[in-house]
């Protein structure tokens, strides 16, 4: 058995000393968990927490396809881009109808999004997405956004207030950005 001197023992100490900090780790290896500094806290937890946060977006269509689930196209419309799991989808991810045909976006529209076949209560229900060729068998032909309008709030407080979207909308969208404007076709003579 070797015996310890005081040498050993101080080198030990100072060694487990330097290997512990008091910064977290995350369980799955040693890479510290990023902390929040104290100016991005005290923005997240101000008033003005909305200019910080994402804007909500607000889109029509040129259907009635609130209930069927959205999917990314690439910009040509020839390859599926992205796609929600069906844990993804419920009723809370659905978009909200507003005046005048709009809809609140909760699932991340873009002018790329095309509309499937597939409602949200089919798809949630499903115990895996659907493979790509399925998904794109499904898209319902010439159904896409024709609107998309940022709102000077975030998505959350668009839920919680419709009341005030609407009013926005009525009142021709003060305050807000389009993002992508209908598409005004011209009949030549």
């Amino acid at each position: 058995m070797k015996h310890l001197t005081v040498k050993s023992v101080v080198i030990a100490l100072a060694l487990l000393t330097v290997n512990c900090s008091t910064t977290k780790r995350d369980g799955r290896d040693n890479a510290p968990i990023p902390s929040v500094s104290a100016q991005h806290k005290n923005a997240m937890s101000s008033p003005s927490q909305a200019g910080v946060m994402p804007k909500a977006h607000i889109y029509k269509t040129n259907g009635n396809y609130n209930d069927n689930v959205p999917v990314t196209m690439n910009a040509d419309g020839s390859q599926l881009i992205s796609y929600p799991a069906p844990s993804d989808i419920s009723s809370a991810s659905a978009p909200l109808p507003l005046a005048d045909g709009y809809l609140l976006d909760r699932r991340g529209i873009s002018p790329t999004t095309a509309f499937t076949s597939y409602t949200y209560s089919r798809y949630s229900a499903l115990s895996t997405a659907p493979d790509a060729s399925q998904l794109i068998k499904s898209i319902i032909p010439g159904a896409k956004v024709t609107e998309i309008v940022e709102l000077p709030m975030t998505t959350s407080q668009a839920a919680t207030d419709t009341a005030r979207c609407n009013s926005l909308i009525r009142e021709g969208l003060p305050g807000c950005k389009v993002l992508m404007a209908p598409q005004v076709y011209h009949l030549q003579e």
